[in-house]
């Protein structure tokens, strides 16, 4: 599983409604994450187990598989188990540890992105200590392909 990371998918809440579920999905990116969990969640699932003919004579689970976003991901680990902060693995090609920043803050820069951030270079930080830094604006680009990356996909 080189390159995959662990998604954290939580929607619903046992605790302010009547149903909660989660699930944990192997991919490579976010979208791919969703992807697979919505291609293998059916629309309705049948509870057995505690039904009998007596009292209860079925309970039914629906759910609206199209309504499942990334915005339900809540965490995501690599292969070890650690949470990260970022998942590091191209969107576009699957190259994985291939992205870096290559700006911040409007400051060019060529730094790796780890799974725990980058490394600011001295003028992006200058920079940053004299104003509002923000990690919202950084451009990142995958090194096996050159495709620019939308920072979002990858910010967990």
């Amino acid at each position: 599983m080189q390159g995959e990371f662990n998604f954290h998918f939580s929607f619903g809440d046992s605790g302010q409604g009547p149903i909660g579920m989660c699930a944990r999905v192997w991919a490579k990116s976010k979208a791919e994450a969703l992807k697979k969990l919505q291609e293998a969640l059916p629309e309705k699932i049948e509870v057995k187990g505690f039904v009998d003919s007596t009292s209860i004579e079925y309970v039914n689970v629906y759910l609206g598989v199209e309504n499942i976003t990334v915005a339900d991901i809540d965490e995501v680990e690599d292969a070890d188990g650690n949470n990260v902060d970022y998942v590091t693995t191209c969107p576009h090609c699957g190259a994985p540890d291939a992205l870096v920043v290559v700006e911040a803050n409007g400051v060019a820069m060529h730094s790796r992105l780890e799974v725990d951030g980058f490394e600011v270079p001295d003028e992006a930080a200058n920079d940053a200590a004299n104003s509002d830094y923000s990690t919202e604006d950084e451009k990142v680009e995958c090194e096996e392909c050159g495709e620019a990356v939308d920072f979002a996909t990858v910010l967990v």
